[in-house]
């Protein structure tokens, strides 16, 4: 399959302007029925999921990646396995070592900024801390924070 046009990097999902085998035998699968599943792993690209592949108008073929960052992974195994930090914790101490604040988190997430603070004294408890900056040193001795 050409490649028409990119968003993001590619870089390693193209060769000479054409998709990488596996993932054009994974596109082909998928815009056949076959069992390529949705948010499919590809052996030689770990990094990568194949969301989707669809026909444009014209012919065209549309495939859509997730870039999964193995760190973004093991920071959330490592604060379940510490802490007992499920999905919504894990999302917003995220976002805490980002430096973002409680009113942007709660944009990110789709809540209130009282949910936030609410959520943020949960897990300060959790955590055995009394502040932002504490929490996100505790976090810095325990977790990998580099790929946030």
């Amino acid at each position: 399959m050409a490649v028409l046009a990119e968003h993001g990097d590619a870089q390693g999902l193209t060769e000479g302007g054409r998709l990488v085998p596996e993932l054009e035998a994974a596109a082909r699968a998928r815009l056949a029925g076959g069992a390529c599943a949705a948010h499919s792993r590809l052996a030689s690209l770990p990094e990568h999921r194949l969301l989707e592949v669809d026909r444009a108008p014209g012919g065209r073929v549309l495939v859509w990646l997730r870039h999964y960052a193995p760190s973004r992974a093991l920071f959330s195994r490592r604060l379940r396995e510490r802490y007992g930090f499920k999905l919504r914790s894990q999302q917003l101490l995220a976002l805490v070592a980002q430096g973002l604040k409680n009113r942007e988190i709660a944009e990110q997430l789709g809540l209130r900024e009282a949910t936030v603070k609410t959520y943020l004294h949960e897990v300060y408890e959790t955590l055995g801390v009394k502040s932002r900056t504490q929490a996100i040193a505790e976090l810095r001795r325990t977790v990998p924070l580099e790929a946030l």
